[in-house]
């Protein structure tokens, strides 16, 4: 009996210890209560030299029969977003998502675990580009999964709500973009 409150106060002690890690991780300080994505993130979406909309062919090609890719899934099409208020709109759309689905760590941002296996068939993405960086979302609003990939090697993992995807459609449907199936 003496190994169950040893056991407790380890769980304990990685829970406290799990609440801290994006903060360390990342240096914010942001006291936001909602889940959401990192404001550095946030930042360059808002001001980026290219913001892109995808619609993406959920099965993967990892025999490059396709020669126009998004992290391996073929682009069906897409649609820069220009204007300030559609970006905002796409960025509100993935952090009330984001909201919907998360826990609240100090800083705000929740991190998903990896996609389940079976799962994740990314049906949507998002390529920003600010000052020689870059990141891209692959978005599964089927097992509510969003894995973000940086060009300076970080990358993420998020959970979402299905609630996004009818945001999304509809800004690639008013540009004439071809939508995956399902």
């Amino acid at each position: 009996m003496k190994t169950l409150p040893r056991v407790a106060a380890l769980v304990i002690a990685l829970g406290v210890a799990l609440t801290q890690f994006p903060t360390s991780l990342f240096g914010q300080t942001n006291s936001a209560t909602k889940p959401h994505l990192p404001a550095d993130l946030e930042h360059l979406l808002e001001n980026a030299d290219e913001f892109v909309l995808l619609s993406l062919d959920p099965t993967p090609d990892f025999e490059h029969k396709s020669k126009n890719t998004f992290r391996k899934h073929p682009i069906l099409g897409q649609t820069a977003i220009k204007t300030a208020a559609e970006r905002a709109n796409l960025i509100a759309a993935l952090n009330e998502g984001i909201s919907a689905r998360g826990v609240t760590r100090s800083n705000g941002v929740v991190f998903a675990p990896p996609p389940l296996p079976g799962c994740f068939n990314p049906r949507h993405g998002i390529r920003g580009k600010k000052d020689g960086e870059t990141v891209e979302f692959l978005i599964c609003f089927e097992c509510e999964q969003i894995k973000i990939n940086s060009s300076k090697g970080t990358d993420w993992f998020f959970q979402t709500s299905k609630k996004p995807a009818a945001i999304f459609n509809r800004i690639l449907k008013k540009a004439g973009v071809r939508l995956p199936k399902n």
